[in-house]
């Protein structure tokens, strides 16, 4: 691990101690359940956790100077999640919240699928789907986009 490593790692747990700090301003309870604070709590933590890892994890950078050269080719799937995010944004009103948000896990999943063909992320794109739509839609009872299709 290099340099880069150490200040992604404190970014992430400063993002996480700012969620956490935002969640505060939210009640933790709600008359018989969780408040809106609870989740983002949680997750603030979570990342914070998460942050104070990879910096721990992140060996010292080389006392040397060393110029490291990143091909345009490691970018591709960074760009490529960001089409495919962007084109989430899009098309969520218009084809619907589970339409976006399959679309979104394909192409997503198959950034990271070295395999040909697309059965696994396929797969996982609708097994991602029916969780975050039983998540969201039936256990937290977030309305979503139906869009044309009334799903």
């Amino acid at each position: 691990m290099i340099q880069e490593d150490k200040v992604g790692g404190v970014l992430t747990a400063l993002a996480g101690l700012g969620l956490m700090g935002v969640s505060a301003r939210y009640p933790y309870w709600a008359q018989v359940t969780t408040g809106p604070g609870f989740f983002p709590l949680w997750l603030g933590a979570g990342l914070m956790l998460v942050g104070i890892g990879i910096t721990l994890r992140a060996s010292p950078a080389p006392s040397r100077s060393v110029a490291v050269s990143r091909p345009a080719e490691n970018c591709r799937p960074m760009l490529s999640i960001l089409a495919a995010l962007v084109l989430f944004a899009i098309l969520m009103e218009p084809v619907g919240a589970i339409l976006a948000l399959l679309l979104f896990s394909i192409c997503s999943l198959k950034v990271f699928d070295q395999r040909p063909g697309y059965l696994s992320p396929v797969i996982g794109g609708v097994i991602l789907t029916l969780v975050s739509y039983a998540l969201f839609r039936m256990f937290l009872g977030v309305p979503l986009p139906a869009g044309w299709l009334g799903l």
